[in-house]
């Protein structure tokens, strides 16, 4: 995920700028990082306040140097959010809905969630025997790092205390969300294998051979679990590029492109924009989103929904009417969500075209 690589180069450097004797410029990139990491994903905001006291703790430096570090980190993390800023700033009422009212019409969760509720979402990711590991691993570098540091009468290092942190608020940030996903609680993994791997640096003694054995063999199990025995198929097709998702999304574009009239430059009403975009067809700004504004429209009221520029699932009839689509592709998503769409096409005669992998092509009879 982009915004879990971009919050883990911000931690890279992070650190690195607090031991440098000349930060300020690292402190920049860092909050671009940051930043980058927060505009993609909302949920990265809560890690903001282990970043700045970081740079208020560590390294004790005066005032003014202290404030330099904070106005640089903090300008490179609003000059990553510039097209967000502009956004809020000359549109604020859909930009505010986009970002927080619209999690609040998802129909699959009608009342808030509890916190035992979200809580409950580290199960599905930590269930499987792999995954289960690194968490246990974790624990397990943290307790002999613990024991050697208080043997040798120690501090942890500068990315074992930050780390410690930043799990925490990234947590936070996990279950901040209503409704929340389990998906939400992956960034908590590359988090962990990084704390692993700080802590056990620590190691100086007899813990350092007997951690470096338990993580070699668990490394082995969780491949082992992982690829051959576990998911055979998914082994192979790792192995073969053309059945990399990327891959496949292009093979199946470039089919549909050679199915649509290249004289024909009308736009191509679907709820998968994505393979349109990637056949370099146009699509409409309805669904830009994909299917997400179709799925809620329904849950506003007709006028708000209209206002906010959202298609309305009862009223494809008109949509035709407006639009008058020559080509529509449907077939990538829930077939619930594209009846409204595949009746309609029928209806007025569009001839359907199958592709290969499923989609299906509506082609205008005029």
């Amino acid at each position: 995920m982009p915004a879990i690589l971009c919050a883990l180069l911000a931690f890279l450097l992070h650190c690195h700028a607090i031991q440098s004797k000349r930060p300020l410029v690292l402190f920049l990139f860092s909050g671009v990082s940051l930043g980058m990491a927060i505009g993609i994903r909302l949920s990265f905001a809560p890690v903001i306040v282990p970043f700045l006291f970081a740079i208020a703790v560590h390294r004790p430096a005066a005032t003014k140097d202290r404030v330099l570090r904070v106005v640089a980190f903090t300008i490179g993390g609003l000059l990553a959010n510039l097209p967000a800023i502009y956004f809020c700033l000359t549109n604020y009422q859909q930009f505010v809905f986009g970002n927080l009212g619209y999690r609040q019409l998802q129909p699959k969760f009608p009342t808030p969630m509890t916190f035992v509720e979200k809580i409950q979402y580290l199960k599905p990711v930590f269930a499987p025997p792999g995954d289960l590991l690194i968490l246990l691993l974790a624990f397990y570098s943290l307790a002999v790092c613990g024991i050697e540091l208080k043997r040798r009468s120690a501090q942890p290092r500068l990315e074992t205390q930050f780390l410690l942190l930043l799990l925490v608020f990234i947590l936070l940030g996990c279950i901040a969300p209503t409704p929340t996903f389990y998906q939400y609680h992956f960034a908590l993994v590359p988090f962990l294998l990084l704390l692993m791997v700080y802590a056990l640096s620590e190691l100086r003694s007899m813990f350092a051979e007997v951690a470096s054995l338990l993580l070699i063999v668990g490394s082995l199990f969780s491949t082992v679990y992982v690829f051959p025995l576990k998911n055979a198929a998914k082994h192979r097709r790792f192995l073969a590029p053309d059945s990399w998702t990327p891959m496949r999304v292009h093979a199946e574009a470039q089919w549909i492109r050679s199915h649509v009239d290249p004289e024909a430059r009308a736009k191509v009403l679907t709820l998968s924009p994505l393979y349109a975009i990637e056949s370099g067809l146009s699509i409409y700004n309805e669904f830009v989103t994909g299917p997400f504004a179709w799925r809620v429209s329904d849950l506003l009221p007709e006028k708000q929904a209209a206002q906010r520029g959202l298609p309305l699932l009862l009223e494809a009839a008109r949509l035709f009417d407006e639009k008058r689509p020559h080509t529509v592709l449907t077939g990538k998503e829930g077939k619930e969500l594209e009846i409204p769409l595949t009746r309609e096409a029928e209806r007025r005669g569009y001839k359907p075209v199958a592709t290969p992998t499923g989609s299906v092509i509506w082609k205008s009879p005029e």
